[in-house]
This record gives structure tokens, sequence and C-alpha cells, in this order.
């Protein structure tokens, strides 16, 4: 997908913009990823701070680790997987949330029109 973004950056800039504009598309993409991926990782701690604040605070801590999870035993194995469970479907719930949103967005764009020139 990245080479049609690049492409389509291409396409539509001037010939002497070409580096610039190609150079602005990665940092775009690089930096929204960046942001986007924290956003998501609050999302998700919140979620999960939230799911596991019923915890003891020591408990709450050692359940923070998914590697510590397996020792876990009975109800306090279920609260905490169950937070886990709530924190990742409310990721995806808001990441298909701004998808849809994306989605709406690029169908209101309007084409490119590109100058026809002739060869000869």
């Amino acid at each position: 997908m990245t080479q049609i973004y690049a492409l389509a950056v291409m396409n539509n800039s001037p010939m002497r913009d070409l580096g610039a504009a190609v150079s602005l598309q990665t940092l775009s993409r690089q930096l929204g990823g960046s942001l986007g991926l924290a956003a998501f990782n609050a999302v998700f701690h919140a979620e999960l701070v939230e799911g596991l604040s019923g915890l003891d605070a020591g408990r709450a801590r050692a359940a923070e680790q998914p590697e510590n999870v397996h020792e876990l035993t009975g109800s306090l194995r279920e609260t905490v997987l169950d937070a886990y469970d709530t924190a990742v479907d409310r990721v995806f719930l808001v990441a298909a949330c701004l998808l849809a949103v994306a989605f709406v967005l690029a169908l209101l764009l309007k084409p490119a029109r590109r100058a026809v020139t002739a060869r000869g």
C-alpha cells in the first residue's frame, strides 16, 4: 500500500517539488503510525486499569504483566482475563470507528485532474 500512496503523491506534485512531497508523505505516514499506536495503547491501558480497579494494588500490579496471568487462579484469573478481553475489544472498536470515518472522508475526496500534454 505504501507504493500506491507514494505514486499518488508523485503524480500530483510538480516536478520541482517531487522530493519534498514524497518526503512529507513518508514523514506523515510514520508520524501517523506512531501517534496512532500511542493512542491505541492509551485506550488499551485505560480500559485495563479500569478492569483491574477492583483488585488490591499488589494483585493489580502483578496482573498488568501478561506473563504473570498463567500463575493466577480462580476468580482472580477470570477477572484479569476479562479485563484484558475488554481492553482489546475497546481498542478494536475505536479502530473500527476511525476506519469508518476515514472511509467516509475518502469517499468525499475529489479525483485529481492531470493536464493532458501532447507529445510530438
